[in-house]
């Protein structure tokens, strides 16, 4: 019978009518072609879900991908990955379904006809200005390192970006602005990546923030120069800068004490371990294994430390080969609204590698810019490959913005 068949196959038109009950219906719309055109079934599926539910599964080479980065993408000649989205679909969290189908619905409603004719004559002038730039006419055009690519959609919308009347740069430090070593206090901001963000912050109507786990005393022993800018320390429990400051209070004499009695514990358990460095915080603790030899042993030790956490009443930040337990429940997300209440109106371009960037990507709008350092799951809407790579789009946005060629020497 049809209820026990575990797929039914109707090959039959449809009227408007059913078609749309049957995209509400659904848990979940799989539109997977190994090469096809635009697919805008994908795009009538998110125009029917004004409950903003249901998971969009879309394959990576339908040309809608390249507009509904908030779908679950998936190669459909990756037989593992395709099922492994199918069940991420089936067990999406409703918040996240809710998240996803808001943002895919803003995309599909501001993507009418008339952004498509000034986008693609946006392109027609930008092929021409590139045109000019390689003949040798205009030497003033953005370039980016061969080495550095970037999706057309993000090129689109640095673009947009680029000419806000006002516009917020916000950026991890870690693994963004600076490549991640083994020894944290040995870190140093890219020189063009400082340069490029000098470049901005001294652009009219363009606001700079940098958004670290790190302390604000921390940062400032990197040498990272931020006059002018806003910056946030320990996941947003300082933040100083842009009228934004915030210092969260001085701990309260039993905060002070839970957070002493946790590194004293954690200090007896992992403090004579090779590699580990435990490192206090004005509003937490941290503990680093990246230099543990043995990732395993690392795994293993942050598992330790974890539980130790958990145990004494804290609930664990992980990053990238640390964990991190604070006194405050705050994150960078929360650190980002923050400084954005003290700024005019302005989308925001963030960029960030780490699990705990993943709090100020979920803040982000439509009409901003979420771009994901290197590997791993994100909620970012755009990606590039290391610092190096994030540093190019910070140069580049600098250049359209302002004209001034941030080079790589």
């Amino acid at each position: 019978s049809i209820k026990n068949a575990p797929v039914v196959y109707l090959h039959q038109s449809f009227d408007r009518r059913e078609m749309a009950a049957l995209y509400v219906a659904a848990d979940a719309l799989v539109v997977t072609p190994l090469r096809d055109g635009m697919n805008l079934v994908a795009k009538e599926y998110v125009a029917c879900r004004n409950d903003e539910q249901g998971v969009l599964v879309l394959s990576e080479f339908a040309g809608a991908a390249d507009e509904l980065s908030d779908a679950l993408l998936v190669n459909p000649h990756d037989i593992d990955g395709l099922k492994a989205g199918l069940l991420r679909a089936l067990h999406m969290p409703l918040d996240e379904q809710q998240r996803r189908m808001r943002a895919l619905r803003e995309r599909v409603f501001d993507s009418n006809v008339s952004r498509w004719v000034q986008g693609f004559l946006g392109a027609v002038g930008a092929a021409a200005d590139q045109r000019t730039a390689d003949e040798g006419l205009d030497a003033e055009a953005p370039e980016l390192s061969p080495h550095t690519f970037l999706s057309s959609t993000m090129q689109d919308r640095l673009r947009r970006l680029a000419t806000a009347p006002t516009l917020i740069v916000a950026t991890d430090f870690d693994g963004t602005l600076s490549p991640l070593v083994e020894n944290p206090s040995k870190a140093r901001i890219l020189p063009r990546a400082q340069r490029a963000l000098d470049v901005l912050a001294a652009s009219p109507g363009v606001h700079v923030a940098v958004l670290s786990g790190r302390s604000l005393a921390s940062l400032a022993e990197t040498g990272l120069r931020s006059d002018g800018w806003a910056v946030s320390g320990s996941h947003g429990a300082e933040i100083t800068g842009l009228g934004a400051d915030h210092g969260g209070g001085a701990l309260t004499d039993d905060e002070q004490g839970r957070l002493d009695a946790l590194a004293r514990r954690i200090e007896r358990v992992l403090g004579g371990e090779q590699g580990m460095r435990i490192e206090r915080k004005p509003f937490g603790i941290a503990v680093h294994a990246r230099e543990v030899a043995d990732t395993r042993a690392a795994d293993e030790l942050l598992a330790a430390a974890e539980e130790l956490g958990l145990t004494a009443g804290f609930e664990p930040r992980k990053g990238k080969m640390v964990r991190e337990f604070s006194a405050r429940k705050v994150n960078k997300g929360q650190a980002l609204e923050h400084i954005r209440q003290q700024l005019p109106a302005s989308p925001v371009i963030f960029l960030g590698d780490d699990v705990t960037d993943e709090d100020a990507f979920a803040v982000l709008g439509s009409q901003d810019l979420a771009i994901k350092v290197g590997e791993g799951e994100s909620r970012a809407n755009e990606r590039v490959a290391d610092p190096d790579a994030a540093t190019a789009v910070l140069a580049w946005l600098a250049q359209m913005r302002t004209g001034v060629v941030v080079g790589s020497s």
